[in-house]
């Protein structure tokens, strides 16, 4: 009987072990055919740096942003095809299979939707319509299902061709106070406070909104012309935010005060010119920054801040697989993950915690990732 419960000891402690070894688990989106498995969920080892593929879903044509709930149970997918068919998929999670399970769709009544923003309290989700100039914002279910959204048009961007003769909203978030909601718009260089989150939750379903960006009642930042703001984050500490210009390749970074935001730094991240500045990220322990750049010398500038002032300073520069459009950093520090879209890999980079610099450490196949997130 001693032997007995000493080989159960052991076999608790192998699996206690196994347990432990699963640091976090993360969701891929990409560009793919309806048949396809365009998502995957894979679990990452943070001991050998190791991943193991959980489950996959197919059904829909380019999922390429996903989030999940703040409560774990279900996980939202745009369907990204440039045409008046995109949509935003709910699934509900399984936490025990890792499987999805489709609950409902709703067309964004926008094209390109290219990200979604998740309040905490799971009530609303809304997509940023790049080629629609446009958010839609769908109130959700108890059971996670979405409903009919109302949306916002922008009337924004520059009477002359090229990428900003037109608004193209690219990311929702909340102001730091969580009151109200921002919104990036890399066609006409602004960074709109759109409704606190109560009038918003009012609203009625099926209207549509405009802002005019050259109303002067329209309460917005305006970044320099041909900036392009696509992708924002906040430092830890909540005082300080940076902007990415996709067009630009400058990160600025920002103070918000009195319920405006003013600009305190604007430094050059891609010197290659390239305007294809895609995602920005800090490390959770607020001392070093991100951001990657697309379409010449692709790869992640990194830069450390000061945690005094929040100024940023250059450290280096990591060269990635091609077009590294999204990255995510793990929940302790010490990888970064980067969905490099047309080498068809995701790449695995150990972080110093010192320097903050990059290692390249291994890669994961994947056809045309472009989103990754932890779940």
């Amino acid at each position: 009987m001693r032997k007995f419960y000493s080989i159960l000891l052991v076999l608790v402690l192998l699996c206690s072990c196994k347990n432990e070894a699963v640091d976090f688990r993360f969701i891929v989106g990409s560009y793919c055919e309806p048949t396809e498995a365009g998502i995957a969920i894979y679990s990452f080892d943070s001991k050998t740096a190791q991943t193991e593929l959980l489950s996959t879903c197919s059904g829909i044509p380019n999922p390429s942003y996903l989030a999940m709930s703040s409560n774990g149970r279900y996980i939202y997918a745009v369907s990204e095809s440039n045409t008046d068919e995109d949509y935003l998929q709910a699934y509900r999670f399984d936490p025990n299979t890792f499987e999805l399970s489709p609950i409902n769709k709703m067309p964004t009544y926008g094209k390109a939707p290219c990200h979604i923003y998740l309040d905490e309290k799971n009530t609303m989700a809304i997509t940023s319509n790049y080629n629609g100039g446009s958010i839609s914002i769908f109130p959700l279910s108890k059971n996670g299902g979405i409903q009919s959204p109302f949306v916002f048009d922008f009337n924004g961007g520059y009477d002359e061709p090229g990428r900003q003769d037109q608004a193209h909203l690219h990311y929702v978030f909340p102001s730091p106070d969580d009151k109200w909601l921002l919104a990036n718009d890399l066609g006409s260089d602004k960074m709109y406070r759109i409704l606190n989150r109560m009038a918003m939750l009012t609203k009625a379903t099926k209207d549509r909104f405009v802002i005019d960006s050259n109303d002067r009642q329209v309460n917005a930042f305006s970044f320099p012309k041909g900036d392009g703001p696509r992708h924002s984050v906040y430092h830890p500490n909540k005082k300080w935010l940076y902007t990415l210009g996709e067009l630009s390749g400058n990160i600025t970074k920002l103070e918000f005060s009195a319920g405006r935001f003013v600009s305190t730094q604007t430094v050059l991240a891609d010197h290659a010119q390239a305007s294809g500045s895609a995602d920005i990220h800090i490390s959770p322990d607020g001392r070093f920054l991100y951001a990657s750049h697309r379409h010449k010398n692709d790869g992640i500038s990194i830069f450390s801040i000061d945690q005094e002032s929040g100024e940023l300073s250059p450290v280096g520069y990591q060269n990635t697989g091609l077009h590294p459009r999204n990255f995510v950093i793990s929940p302790k520090g010490n990888y970064l993950l980067c969905a490099a879209r047309d080498s068809d890999i995701i790449q695995i980079f150990t972080i110093n915690r010192r320097t903050g610099k990059l290692k390249l450490h291994s890669s994961i196949p994947f056809s045309q990732p472009v989103c990754l997130r932890i779940i």
